[in-house]
């Protein structure tokens, strides 16, 4: 037992050593840099808490069944049996049911808002995967000369709140884009998407 409680502590402590406290309420997360990110963050802490719920009261229903409802060591008689028990079953089966339900709910919700393309972006840019790059082809043309002026740049510099989300197009294989830190990264598959 000393054994154990030696790794018990070493473990946390050596767990605990560079931990961000500032960091604890996002669960991981970091810090939002997108106007969307406030959305994506209140999805991943709802989330975090109804796991957590659950958790609590799975683990209460096993140890409070293990401890209340073990056999006593003076009986030797099989404690008695119950069966279709209505309630219980029904619980058991409903209860799921009702959290992947709300969790669908809050996660179409938000994937609805985050995908909402703007009427009038302020620049509409379509990515196209491709064999180990990108390319970023800049669709707003004007008749005769292009869009950015004679120097079109080969990096897309993107200013989240005024780019047109434009799903990424791929020629060769599935690639995933998405900006560094925005956590909110499109798939792009074979063919227009």
């Amino acid at each position: 037992l000393p054994q154990v409680l030696t790794a018990g502590l070493v473990l946390a402590t050596a767990s605990g050593c560079s931990y961000n406290w500032e960091d604890f309420p996002r669960l991981g997360m970091p810090t939002p840099v997108t106007e969307e990110a406030p959305r994506i963050l209140s999805l991943w802490q709802g989330s975090w808490a109804a796991a957590l719920v659950t958790g609590v009261l799975v683990w209460g229903l096993i140890l409070w069944s293990v401890f209340f409802h073990r056999r006593s060591r003076t009986k030797v008689e099989v404690p008695p049996q119950t069966r279709y028990n209505m309630p219980i079953e029904a619980l058991y089966t409903v209860v799921p049911l009702i959290i992947v339900s709300v969790l669908f709910y809050f996660t179409a919700r938000d994937e609805s808002k985050l995908l909402e393309l703007s009427d009038k972006p302020a620049h509409t840019i379509n990515v196209v995967g491709y064999q180990w790059s990108w390319g970023f082809n800049y669709i707003e043309k004007v008749e005769g000369q292009p869009a950015a002026g004679s120097e079109v740049p080969k990096e897309l510099a993107a200013i989240p709140d005024k780019f047109q989300k434009d799903f990424p197009q791929d020629a060769t294989g599935v690639y995933d884009a998405g900006i560094p830190g925005t956590r909110n990264p499109q798939n792009g598959n074979p063919g227009p998407t």
